[in-house]
């Protein structure tokens, strides 16, 4: 009676045990996303980041991102983003085991500065509720290099904004990378309405090592009039955009 007692105890623990592992979420291979973000990036922007996802999150204000900027590069990012006041932005996370990534540094930094002439990227519009493709041309127009810093002046023309003018600003480690670029002239929205002022949108990415993981971090945004009758085209042409353009570059690397 004593042994039968013991088993039936014994068979309900187990049963417990089992559907309390069900019901409990596993932790994740490392303390890398613990570490750098907060609690804006949901369990499952993270389950999606493991699986080698990109996360792209349209933020409405920046008490919304979710980077902590407890390295410095990802410092330098969020302090792109406080030095200004945007209320268009598109928040970007990714992540590369390192053991699959050897000189990912320079891997990285050649994907952002070697830019094609012309280049189209398909991508759907939710706005528009099609897909589409985004045209885009690029021009180098300087460079400045002073050790692991460099400062370049380049052009970009991309509908529906036309030309942008942009001053590029880059830093390179052995183990980290960190991309600005702000835009120097006021773009208009199909030629119709001025919708970004001078140095009022920004692009700016980190990319770092976490423990077993190369981490990149950024954001696209924009300081933008909240007109009603525009708002939605403007915030989707930005975001679907950007993650677009993410996910163009960001495919190189794989």
């Amino acid at each position: 009676m004593f042994l039968k007692k013991v088993f039936s105890l014994g068979l309900r623990f187990n049963i417990i045990f089992l559907i309390a592992c069900l019901f409990t979420p596993l932790p994740l291979e490392a303390d890398t996303l613990e570490t750098n973000f907060n609690d804006n990036l949901s369990l499952d922007d993270k389950t999606r980041l493991f699986a080698g996802e990109m996360v792209i999150r349209a933020c409405p204000s920046v008490k919304k991102m979710s980077g902590l900027g407890n390295e410095q590069v990802m410092n330098s990012v969020l302090d792109d983003v406080y030095s200004f006041k945007p209320n268009y932005i598109a928040e970007v996370v990714k992540i590369y085991p390192f053991e699959e990534n050897d000189d990912f540094v320079s891997k990285f930094a050649s994907m952002m500065t070697n830019i094609p002439a012309e280049f189209t990227i398909p991508y759907y519009s939710s706005e528009a509720k099609k897909e589409m493709t985004l045209s885009l041309t690029y021009k180098n127009l300087s460079n400045s290099i002073r050790g692991i810093v460099t400062d370049s002046v380049s052009d970009f023309t991309m509908s529906p904004f036309g030309l942008i003018n942009t001053a590029i600003h880059t830093e390179r480690s052995d183990c980290t990378y960190w991309y600005s670029l702000t835009n120097t002239n006021k773009i208009k929205y199909k030629d119709f309405i001025t919708c970004v002022g001078k140095e009022n949108m920004k692009l700016s990415l980190a990319l770092f090592k976490s423990d077993d993981y190369w981490v990149v971090y950024g954001f696209v945004a924009a300081d933008a009039p909240s007109i009603f009758f525009i708002r939605k085209k403007v915030e989707a042409a930005i975001v679907e955009r950007a993650q677009a353009f993410c996910s163009y570059f960001f495919t190189q690397l794989e």
